[in-house]
């Protein structure tokens, strides 16, 4: 019976296993700019490097993802030279309010502050309460003469912790998505013509309203609008670096599964006939 016991729980892992490999390979989508932040701000999967301005601190210290993250302290912020998102996206990245501070806190954003300002801005912290530290995600988007935006319930975000955030832009259907920490927090309009264009900027908006105080690591852009379950595994699943990593970790939990089958049914057959 402990035998049985062992292969069932050993076949539970394995299955574990295949599910991750399969969250991973993400097929439909790819990681086209990361910032990891571990000792520099170069971008690992594209050609946008980050330019500091203000002086950005990257500390070298337990992080959520890699070796490193990036401090900001209110007066300093990262400028992105793009040349354009695409049309539809998912920004995610780890955030986080050390110090509680009152008011936005801008994460990224290619668009100034007001609500039909054109472009987008992602943030915590809604400026209609008035509290101003309410621990809500929100993000904008406008078309310089029109705005729409998406925001989850307060209290989605905790001072003094790491919290993962995505955003999801389908401009194609005009539906903005926000996950905090793997779970799906707020859904509604966006504008489908907001602009794609002009720099992005981690910390701050366009116009330098809104910086953040606190911590950022590991932003990512994807190439298109993720699926809810994609959107929720990013909190917890690290991105494969290539398809060739997905392929051979298939190949390695397929040649697994069959030696432990063979082994277990050997197991089987033996104690069935004594």
């Amino acid at each position: 019976m402990k035998k049985l016991m062992h292969m069932k729980n050993l076949y539970r892992h394995l299955f574990t296993v295949s599910a991750v490999v399969l969250i991973q390979a993400n097929a439909g989508a790819a990681l086209i700019h990361e910032y990891r932040f571990d000792g520099n701000l170069n971008d690992s999967a594209g050609s946008w490097n980050a330019v500091g301005q203000g002086s950005p601190q990257l500390v070298n210290g337990s992080a959520p993802q890699g070796s490193g993250y990036l401090s900001l302290n209110g007066s300093s912020s990262l400028r992105i030279s793009s040349t354009g998102l695409p049309a539809n996206f998912t920004i995610a990245a780890w955030f986080s309010n050390p110090l509680g501070i009152v008011g936005p806190q801008t994460i990224i954003a290619n668009g100034a502050s007001g609500g039909n300002a054109s472009g987008f801005k992602l943030f915590a912290n809604r400026w209609e309460s008035t509290a101003h530290n309410n621990g809500a995600i929100v993000v904008e988007t406008g078309t310089g003469s029109s705005g729409a935006g998406v925001a989850s319930p307060d209290g989605a975000v905790a001072n003094n912790q790491w919290h993962h955030i995505v955003f999801v832009a389908n401009r194609s259907s005009s539906t903005g998505s926000l996950y905090c920490d793997g779970l799906a927090v707020g859904q509604g309009s966006i504008k489908s013509g907001f602009s794609l264009f002009g720099d992005l900027y981690i910390g701050k908006m366009s116009n330098d309203a809104y910086p953040l105080n606190g911590y950022i690591d590991d932003v990512r852009i994807y190439d298109s609008a993720l699926t809810a379950s994609e959107a929720q595994a990013l909190s917890a699943v690290p991105e494969p670096g290539t398809t060739a990593l997905w392929a051979g970790s298939m190949l390695a939990v397929v040649a697994l599964l069959k030696r432990v089958h063979g082994k277990y049914r050997w197991i089987l057959a033996r104690r069935l006939s004594t």
